[in-house]
């Protein structure tokens, strides 16, 4: 036993260690695991669980951790079982001392951070030394969204267009990790041979269309139904109160379009609506409830005027948020007002599209390997 003693020493020492573990083990995803705190603000249930590659065997316990590992390490060595030697691997890998190499803060490998984040199971797997690609470098608060935005598709296209996988594990560094969608439909049109022509192809199909429509001038039946369908957040708020209800209604009427608009006029008719409401409607705060109302608006003409205009949407990522009712993709679209990439979320059913905020295109993005 003194030999078995000294190769089982020798195979769990640090660096042999996560060798043979990272071979062993892999990562899942389980989007009804309830968690109890969330890395990327968003998530109340999923979470990544521990795999054993060989038996298919999800790792959701200390024991079971301590017990998939015993069978790692016995394979490893070629030892027979039953045998004093898997005996001895077996009662090693169920010390705290074995246990303990793989806790990182508050991460154990059998209980994974939550809200998708990868950190911590990078972390089982590797220690300290990530194994990621990163494919767009971390932003700063001087870098313009909607370029940001551009970069991040064109730098997705470019890495993962030929690959032959329908999702690919990412991460927004640090924050959260989830599954690119490289094989999307909706990108078909913009993959290309070299990365000129991926630019080329973002550029006719993301940039130049959304300049297009930011200058279209819709039908008068058009611009007047999206109008029509931009106030929900507005009346919601008053519909407990037949008088204020009265006040926005007759504001809607008040600034009905008369002609055919752009997107850019059908948001200066439904700010307009706003501020002739707020008029007779009391909020501790009127700018920050003016700015509300207007964005929420301008929202639902966007959303309610995509379909109509035909308006391109390339889906990234799939975020892992959802439940047995909805769930919610990574989209880069144009903005139907100002004509700029951006990265959105999007919810489906309905199909709604919500701009995702700054610090989602600021962050690295990167392939886990």
């Amino acid at each position: 036993l003194k030999a078995a003693k000294h190769k089982i020493e020798s195979l769990f020492l640090p660096k042999k260690l996560a060798k043979v573990m990272a071979d062993a083990f892999t990562f899942t995803y389980d989007p009804t695991s309830t968690i109890t705190d969330s890395s990327d603000g968003s998530s109340t249930t999923g979470r990544y669980i521990l795999v054993h590659k060989a038996s298919n065997t999800e790792v959701r316990s200390k024991a079971e951790f301590s017990a998939t590992a015993a069978l790692v390490g016995i394979d490893f060595m070629g030892f027979e079982t039953p045998s004093d030697e898997a005996d001895a691997v077996t009662a090693y890998t169920a010390t705290d001392a074995f246990v303990n190499m793989f806790e990182f803060s508050h991460y154990k490998p059998w209980e994974q951070s939550s809200g998708g984040q990868t950190t911590a199971a990078t972390q089982t797997l590797f220690g300290a030394d990530m194994k990621q690609k990163e494919f767009l470098a971390k932003g700063s608060s001087a870098d313009d969204v909607h370029d940001r935005a551009e970069e991040l598709l064109t730098s997705m296209i470019e890495n993962f267009g030929d690959s032959g996988s329908q999702m690919i594990t990412i991460r927004t560094v640090g924050q959260h990790g989830f599954n690119a969608t490289p094989n999307d439909p909706s990108l078909d049109a913009l993959k290309g041979d070299t990365p000129q022509a991926v630019k080329d192809n973002v550029q006719t199909e993301l940039i130049d269309k959304g300049q297009a429509l930011k200058d279209k001038v819709l039908t008068l039946e058009q611009t007047v139904a999206i109008y029509s369908r931009s106030f929900g957040a507005l009346r919601d708020n008053v519909s407990g109160v037949p008088s204020q209800l009265a006040d926005v209604d007759k504001a809607i009427t008040d600034n009905t379009p008369t002609s055919g608009l752009t997107m850019a006029g059908i948001k200066a008719a439904v700010d307009a609506v706003v501020q002739q409401a707020l008029l007779t409607l009391s909020y501790s705060d009127p700018a920050g409830a003016a700015a509300y109302f207007k964005d929420s608006a301008t929202l639902d003409a966007e959303n309610a005027a995509r379909q109509e205009m035909g308006a391109p949407e390339f889906v990234i990522a799939d975020s892992n948020w959802g439940s047995s009712e909805t769930h919610t993709y990574f989209v880069i679209a144009p903005d139907l007002v100002t004509g700029e990439p951006t990265l959105y979320q999007k919810t489906v059913p309905p199909g709604d599209l919500t701009p995702a905020s700054d610090d989602w295109s600021r962050r690295e993005w990167a392939s886990i390997e």
